[in-house]
């Protein structure tokens, strides 16, 4: 067995937040917290502009979730079976999470700017 059994599990349950946050802000069913959800300036600005960000950023979230779940489900049966490789999709998954990450709070801080300023385009 492998050392990167533990990086490449955590990828996992990683994936079941991020598939929850995407799904919950979807729906818009997460409130403002301090615990969970993209919290910056724009976000935090007003309930209006929380829901908004969040709205925007699920389907990246929702990317995320999968590229994090099948990294780590992958990584973990390497390193079980003591399979190379399995470091590197650990580290290709943590990658693709922080990137995915910044592009969803890049759409959220977007979304929740143009409800401030009344424009609708959320891209």
């Amino acid at each position: 067995m492998d050392a990167s059994i533990l990086p490449a599990a955590s990828l996992v349950g990683l994936s079941l937040l991020l598939g929850w946050t995407a799904h919950v802000a979807a729906h818009d069913e997460l409130a403002r917290n301090g615990l969970i959800g993209i919290r910056i300036k724009a976000t935090m600005a007003s309930d209006e502009a929380w829901r908004a960000g969040h709205r925007s950023a699920a389907p990246v979230l929702r990317v995320a979730a999968w590229a994090c779940g099948f990294a780590g489900l992958a990584g973990s049966i390497l390193a079980v079976v003591g399979l190379r490789g399995a470091v590197v999709l650990v580290v290709v998954g943590y990658v693709a999470f922080t990137g995915l990450l910044v592009l969803a709070m890049l759409r959220a801080h977007r979304a929740a700017q143009a409800v401030g300023t009344g424009d609708d385009s959320r891209s």
